[in-house]
């Protein structure tokens, strides 16, 4: 039961540039205030003007990301989209080139597993991520995986993907792999109930 992709966004990818995408909460501890900072440094430290970023997904944050977007001179590169219908976040993560996991590391988030991580990983699209456990756990070889809050490391793991499209494509193989084989619901209960049941056995 291979999840049918959707097909592109034509207007994305008729920009000829890197689209990265993020899709998620937009909310204080969500870490896109460092993914605008990593997107400063790779727009006037590393150079990197062809690639357009777009941010899916509303909360606490819109307004002052929106702001934040304008402070940091990134007008042109970041679309702020805010929510949108299943179907345009669809063909936008089908668009993607790289997709972006800026959470940054906190108590909560150094043990939560995103979804945004697994829908990444079903698209087949290679993710940035600041080194998390649980993130490492789930994503392995789909992610690459920067000193944990280290913005500029971050920009320079996605120049190093802009630049490798076979390492893009590699990286994306594994991770749809990993979901359909080892991440799929129907796989993860299963795993679940044995857990259950032999801690059952145990009592």
């Amino acid at each position: 039961n291979r999840m049918e992709m959707p097909q592109p966004c034509p207007r994305l990818r008729a920009m000829k540039k890197t689209i990265l995408v993020y899709i998620g909460s937009l909310n204080p501890q969500d870490g896109v205030d460092y993914l605008l900072r990593s997107l400063k440094y790779l727009v006037y430290d590393l150079k990197r003007a062809d690639f357009h970023c777009v941010i899916l997904g509303s909360g606490d944050s819109l307004e002052d990301l929106r702001k934040q977007s304008t402070e940091l001179k990134l007008n042109g590169h970041v679309d702020l989209r805010g929510f949108v219908s299943e179907e345009e976040l669809q063909t936008t993560l089908a668009s993607a080139d790289i997709c972006m996991d800026p959470d940054p590391s906190s108590p909560l988030n150094d043990v939560s597993t995103w979804i945004k991580i697994m829908e990444y990983m079903a698209y087949g699209k290679p993710i940035v991520s600041f080194d998390l456990k649980e993130t490492r756990f789930s994503a392995q070889d789909a992610a690459l995986f920067v000193p944990c809050n280290d913005e500029l490391a971050f920009a320079k793991a996605t120049a190093k993907l802009m630049d490798d499209e076979s390492l893009r494509t590699k990286m994306g193989c594994f991770g749809r792999m990993r979901v359909e084989k080892d991440l799929q619901w129907s796989v993860v209960s299963k795993n679940l109930v044995a857990a259950y049941a032999s801690s059952n056995l145990r009592k």
